[in-house]
């Protein structure tokens, strides 16, 4: 890869329950829509019962899964 090529790798994960008042989902669902209007490439999880904080094994493994390299 040569110095003016960038590889970028995102990913927006987050639970449906705001960890607190003012954390809410819609910031990650905007952030989402302006990566995909912008071309950044990415992928969008939200994990129902869970907050910004992941708890529910179930939930761990598959962030483990989709992050590890």
């Amino acid at each position: 890869m040569g110095s003016d090529e960038t590889v970028t790798a995102r990913s927006v994960a987050d639970g449906v329950l705001p960890l607190r008042p003012g954390v809410p989902l819609g910031q990650a669902t905007y952030f989402h829509r302006a990566l995909r209007r912008f071309g950044g490439g990415h992928e969008f999880v939200v994990y129902p019962r869970e907050g910004h904080v992941i708890r529910e094994r179930r939930h761990q493994i598959d962030v483990l899964e989709r992050t590890r390299a």
